[in-house]
């Protein structure tokens, strides 16, 4: 009986052992792979989002992912991700940025964990055994198409049809492989053709660019542009791009600039008006004519100046005076007329602005330098006091002020005195307490170092000259001054003498008269 026991046992065993070997392995498997992020050519970094998912019988616990590539590409971020707990059957996704450098790029994901679960008649069964798997993919880089749009020319004549070029390139490493074009334009009648304007170019291969003509006839003084884009990438997959071009139309052909552009404020500064013309259509008989902006004293003289004649591309230049008062700073416009005849012999006037920069230099000068006593004598203290003016429009910072002194001179306090901000024309006084060792002819340098209103750091300095006599001679005598000191005590000893002998007397009449 105990021997049959012994068999069923064993058959048991082998039966339990034959069902666990019977059982698969878990296996890992790839979900899916989508772009987060397309490099926008080699040397770009990519991001990719990986959905693994294991599959089996096992729950995978405390599982984490690392990835490496190879190949065209390299793991710049996201190489390690914690998964947690892998169920059969659900994906897990991590992203995974990747530099790419060129070809195809290969990835190898190793999933480990720590323990496995399986689910049994009484819950689940655990085995601590840890594990991995591992799995291989190709990645083919789909760079992000670089598609680039132009127009020209860059404004519109008025009153004329215009020819105009809308130019589609692809700057991108990959081709596009199907492209749509919308063009619509707001402020002008697109001539010969609908409004927008619709157009297939289809494949577009890395570095081509392709060109559409348009005619446009100008209804207002600025026509806009619109260009729409549908295209299909290497991949397959569809995208939109838009791009909007504003059109000047007359005025804005012509433009009208000072040189130099920035110009010192409290000053009248000789500088170049310059007129270019930008435009197709050459400028017969330009005059300009100047007048003063609202609330300003800016003014250029001569305020009418003949430009004559401007071809397409170039520009006339005139000499003027530029007149920027006290306290003008920053961008400053003075509006013009400019009048001219078109090609036609039209009569064409364009009304803007000439707009320059009206810098302020900070400046802070010491008005006055004082010495006190004017001429020391040696072995003395002298006071020597520097007066600060900030001659600028705003207050100036990190003033701070020093003293230099040659050999001779020494310093009975600092050598230097922050004084911090200075406020515009308001007199600061800055004294320096020095000692004169000896006599001779002294040069103090004092000099203030500030922050301009950009930042930079200035400074400016001023002498001082004096002559330092020798020391005054000692007032009194010593000799007077003993017998003068003398004098006190022997007066004393006297009165002191007569006191004694009055009372000496006293006594001898008081026992005169008792006897």
């Amino acid at each position: 009986m105990v021997r049959g026991a012994a068999v069923a046992l064993a058959v048991a065993v082998a039966a339990l052992s034959l069902a666990a070997a019977a059982q698969p392995p878990p296996y890992l498997s790839l979900a899916s792979v989508a772009w987060v992020r397309r490099p926008t050519g080699p040397g770009d970094v990519g991001v990719v989002r990986l959905a693994v998912a294991v599959y089996g019988l096992e729950t995978l616990m405390n599982a984490k992912a690392r990835v490496s590539g190879g190949g065209g590409c390299a793991v710049a971020g996201g190489g390690e991700a914690l998964l947690g707990s892998l169920a059969p059957g659900s994906p897990r996704s991590f992203d995974v940025a990747l530099n790419f450098t060129g070809g195809a790029c290969y990835l190898s994901v190793l999933v480990e964990y720590e323990a496995s679960a399986r689910q049994a008649a009484a819950g689940y069964s655990v085995s601590t055994v840890p594990g991995a798997l591992s799995l291989s993919l190709r990645l083919d880089p789909v760079y992000e198409p670089q598609l680039q749009v132009s127009v020209s020319p860059s404004s519109l004549n008025p009153g004329a049809a215009n020819d105009v070029a809308v130019t589609v390139a692809n700057a991108g490493p990959s081709p596009v492989l199907s492209l749509d074009v919308s063009v619509s334009a707001s402020g002008a009648a697109l001539l010969g053709s609908a409004n927008p304007l619709t157009a297939s170019l289809g494949r577009l291969e890395a570095g081509e660019a392709r060109e559409l003509r348009l005619k446009l006839l100008p209804s207002s003084t600025l026509v806009t542009l619109t260009v729409k884009l549908g295209y299909a990438d290497a991949s397959g997959s569809y995208a939109e791009k838009a791009f909007s071009f504003a059109l000047p139309v007359g005025s804005s052909a012509i433009l009208v600039s000072i040189e130099p552009q920035t110009l010192p404020t409290a000053s009248a500064t000789p500088a170049l008006l310059v007129v270019r013309n930008l435009g197709g259509e050459t400028v017969r008989d330009a005059t300009i004519y100047f007048s003063a902006q609202p609330g300003s004293s800016v003014t250029i003289e001569p305020q009418t100046a003949s430009l004559g004649d401007v071809e397409p591309g170039g520009a006339a230049k005139v000499p003027v005076t530029v007149k920027v008062p006290y306290g003008e700073r920053g961008a400053r416009s003075v509006p013009f007329t400019l009048v001219y005849r078109g090609a036609d012999g039209g009569l064409r006037v364009v009304r803007d602005a000439v707009t320059f920069v009206a810098a302020e230099e900070a400046r802070v000068a010491i008005t006055s330098l004082e010495l006190a006593p004017a001429k020391p004598a040696a072995g003395s203290i002298a006071t020597i006091s520097a007066t600060l003016m900030n001659l600028g429009s705003a207050p100036v910072y990190g003033v701070n002020v020093t003293i230099a002194l040659p050999e001779g001179l020494a310093p009975a306090r600092s050598t230097y005195y922050f004084v911090g901000q200075l406020s515009p024309y308001t007199p600061t006084a800055v004294p320096f307490s020095v000692r004169v060792e000896r006599p001779g002819s002294y040069r103090v340098l004092v000099t203030v170092e500030y922050t301009g209103y950009y930042g930079e750091r200035k400074s400016s300095s001023r002498e001082l000259a004096f002559e330092a006599s020798e020391a005054a001679a000692a007032t009194g005598s010593n000799s007077g001054s003993g017998r003068s000191g003398g004098g006190l005590p022997l007066a004393l000893s006297a009165a002191a003498a007569l006191v004694v002998a009055g009372f000496l007397a006293y006594r001898r009449a008081r026992r005169g008269g008792g006897a």
